[in-house]
Parts: structure tokens; sequence; C-alpha cells
């Protein structure tokens, strides 16, 4: 019995140990392979974004231009930006004017300096000088419809309205013993090269010589003080 035992311990400690065997039911792709066959993969063109074909107009495509004495064709086109931009203001529940006058709209699209071009022929349309048109369109982008107004003719105003504007222009003259003149809705500082006109909103609207006549200068207001020494800063 001792004998059998010690050939037992004998036969364990000769057995040579073996690793564990794989587990068979393993499955996949091994990760270094994967990623070097993704590393080595064959590179594809990235594909470019193709521009939209540039927008285009029934206006584009006239042919020919549009016959004389109507609008050109870069006239239309004005036109219809114009309105495009007016609804566009109506949807977003912003102001407009409200005028039906043709010298009114025509003051109203050449304000813009971008629109000037269309000066010459916009006063033969409407039968204007182009510096009185042109005057027109200072006095809209200076003060909007109301100074169109009062730029185009004489307002009625009340006399004590004037007389208030005398006395509050006074400290601000060059000339303080120079005569003053008041006719309609206009105060004139003929020595100071001044004028204000009161406008039907209520605001007084400077004005300057120029060679003999009266041009639109900026700086309205209620006040007119404030408007005569826009008018002096003008001219300076």
């Amino acid at each position: 019995m001792k004998h059998l035992r010690t050939r037992v311990r004998l036969r364990k400690s000769t057995v040579p140990t073996q690793a564990p065997a794989p587990d068979q039911t393993q499955t996949g792709t091994d990760a270094h392979q994967a990623f070097r066959r993704w590393k080595d993969r064959p590179a594809h063109p990235e594909p470019h974004p193709q521009a939209p074909p540039p927008a285009q107009t029934l206006l584009d495509e006239l042919r020919p231009a549009p016959p004389s004495p109507g609008p050109t064709a870069q006239a239309l086109r004005l036109l219809a930006q114009d309105a495009a931009a007016r609804a566009s203001a109506l949807l977003a529940s912003r102001p407009l004017p409200a005028t039906d006058d043709p010298l009114q709209d025509a003051a109203r699209l050449l304000a813009d300096p971008s629109h000037r071009p269309f000066l010459e022929h916009a006063a033969a349309q409407l039968g204007l000088s182009t510096l009185h048109l042109r005057d027109l369109a200072l006095a809209y982008e200076y003060g909007g419809s109301a100074n169109v107004e009062a730029t185009l003719w004489p307002l009625a105003a009340d006399t004590e309205a004037l007389a208030h504007a005398e006395t509050s222009i006074q400290p601000h003259r060059p000339a303080p013993l120079a005569t003053l003149a008041s006719q309609d809705n206009r105060l004139m500082d003929e020595a100071a090269r001044v004028q204000l006109r009161l406008g039907a909103d209520g605001r007084w609207y400077p004005f300057t010589d120029w060679h003999g006549t009266w041009r639109p200068a900026p700086g309205h207001s209620a006040d007119p003080a404030t408007a005569y020494q826009a008018a002096r800063r003008a001219l300076r």
C-alpha cells in the first residue's frame, strides 16, 4: 500500500502542465486585423456640392427691351424689388407711407443712393428738372414724406408757432439784427442763408440757400432752435 502511494505521487509530478484549451464557441474578428483593414481601405473622392442655378426672373427674358418712353428693364426690375420689399413690410406689420402721389413715390425710391442712376429718367417722366427731383429725394432721405410736402409747396401755419420759432432761434443767429421774414409755414433768415419750414407733422425742417435755391438739409426737429442749428452746421 505504501508502495502504491509513492508511485501515484511520482506520476502526478511527471505529468506536464497543459494550457487550457481556447473557448471553441468564441466568434468574431481580431481587433488589430480589423483596424488594419480599415486603415488600408482605398480612398474615395469627397462629393462636391453643386451650386444652385442662378435665379432668373421674367425681366431677364425681355427681348427686345421695352419700347420708349416706357420704363427700361432695369427700372422695371427696381419696381419689382420695391414691390417685394413693401409686401415683406406689410407681412411683418411694419408701417408704410400711405400716399398715391407719384412725386412722393419717386422721392421715396430715389432717396436710396443706389437708385440715383434713375434720377434723370424719372425727372423726364414726371416733367421736372433733375435738380428739383434731386431735392425731393434729399427731402425724403432727411425727413420722409412730410419733408417732401414742405419742399413742394407752402403750407398753412399758426402765427403763434412762427412767433415762437422767431424767439427760439434769435440767440443762435449770426446776425441778430438782420431781418427775419415769414410767409405761410416758412421762416427765413436770408442773412444767415437759413430757412425753416413747419411740416404738417409739427416738425421744423431746415433748408439752406444753394445758389439762390433753398435745398433741404438734415436735422429736422420739433424744436425750431435745434433745426436752425442743424442748418447752420450743414452750411459749414
